[in-house]
């Protein structure tokens, strides 16, 4: 996903800003570079917390020109409900592990064993604040769990890197995510920057066995 790009290292060269740029763990992740601003007046000297996120060691600027500068911040994560008959949550917390990184961590048994497409399906809903509401737009899909893992949809696999799960087929299990937190890298490209909500339906034989509200905000400038 393109938003604005700028070239920060020229802008703090004309504007004789001190502030440098490095590696770290800026929750932005940009796809999967982190970053931190460290400003020298401040004497602030903090090193990355994230090398792995950035091996290469890029500058933000590079890093933006390269790919754009967007950034999706995780706000939320509300369970509505759940039928308690297919799946049982015991655990599902939305927490800040730090100033810049919010995520989710989850713990819940399946009572079914889903091996295809046809046992679960997810669709998926985008609402974009408008005034004081959130108003449903055009992004509208539906997708067969398993698909969406084995095609590796929308970096599901990112998504989920710090699990039990193995990939479809799920037998009927005990079951935990830990830091479950979308980046930009899953968004469509057309997705405006603004505050939104994914409302996520996951279906057992056309019946809602789970519903999930994720809160989001889109910002395409630093």
């Amino acid at each position: 996903m393109k938003g604005t790009k700028i070239n920060i290292e020229k802008e703090t060269k004309e504007k004789g800003d001190e502030k440098i740029l490095i590696g770290g763990d800026f929750n932005a992740r940009l796809g999967d570079k982190g970053t931190r601003i460290i400003d020298k007046e401040k004497g602030e000297k903090r090193g990355s917390k994230d090398k792995a996120n950035n091996k290469e060691g890029k500058m933000l600027w590079q890093i933006i020109e390269e790919m754009g500068c967007v950034v999706l911040q995780n706000d939320f994560a509300k369970l509505v409900r759940c039928d308690e008959s297919f799946i049982k949550f015991t655990s599902f917390k939305f927490y800040k592990k730090s100033r810049t990184f919010a995520a989710l961590n989850v713990t819940y048994t399946t009572f079914q064993d889903i091996t295809s497409d046809e046992h679960v399906r997810l669709k998926v809903s985008a609402w974009q604040l408008r005034g004081n509401e959130f108003k449903k737009t055009v992004v509208d899909f539906s997708m067969g769990i398993c698909t969406l893992y084995k095609a590796n949809k929308f970096g599901a696999l990112s998504l989920i890197k710090d699990s039990n799960l193995t990939g479809c087929p799920f037998p009927k299990d005990v079951y935990y995510i830990n830091d479950m937190a979308p980046t930009s890298d899953v968004l469509p490209p057309f997705f405006p920057e603004g505050k939104w909500m994914l409302q996520l339906n996951f279906f057992n034989n056309g019946k809602v066995i789970t519903e999930v509200q994720w809160m989001m905000t889109i910002l395409k400038q630093l």
